[in-house]
């Protein structure tokens, strides 16, 4: 996409991306109770993560967030008006850039949207587990 730009989280996008995330959260996991959700929750949920966004002239439109000691990508959310226009692949691969392989993921499996985007990009599924929210597969890129 033309006009998009892949960087390091800076303290002056935590609003938006505050937005970003409490929005993302709602219209993903419609079988939670998301009515708890808050703004805070993008501070409490990545603390500690190394964040990268997605900029397209001058808007944030996404994020991802991961832990560099683990490996491990813990949050993609891009903005619904921006799904399918390579945004989340871009940043997918900035995130496997920056992460010692292999590098895994966890994903919900009623997250059909995200396991079909995570498949198509050729990650495999390692194993499949049970949470407080649902049962989820644990994805690797090798």
């Amino acid at each position: 996409m033309q006009g998009l730009k892949i960087r390091d989280f800076e303290k002056n996008d935590r609003h938006e991306l505050q937005q970003l995330y409490l929005t993302c959260l709602k219209q993903t996991f419609t079988w939670l109770d998301t009515s708890t959700y808050h703004l805070e929750d993008f501070d409490t949920h990545t603390k500690g993560e190394h964040i990268l966004v997605a900029e397209h002239d001058g808007v944030l439109v996404g994020f991802v967030a991961v832990y560099l000691s683990e490996s491990f990508i813990h949050h993609l959310y891009i903005r619904a008006d921006y799904h399918k226009k390579g945004i989340g692949k871009q940043l997918l691969n900035a995130a496997v850039k920056i992460l010692v392989q292999p590098v895994r993921l966890k994903c919900l499996v009623r997250n059909k949207n995200a396991i079909s985007f995570y498949k198509s990009c050729g990650w495999k599924f390692e194993m499949s587990g049970l949470d407080e929210t649902g049962r989820y597969y644990l994805l690797i890129n090798q």
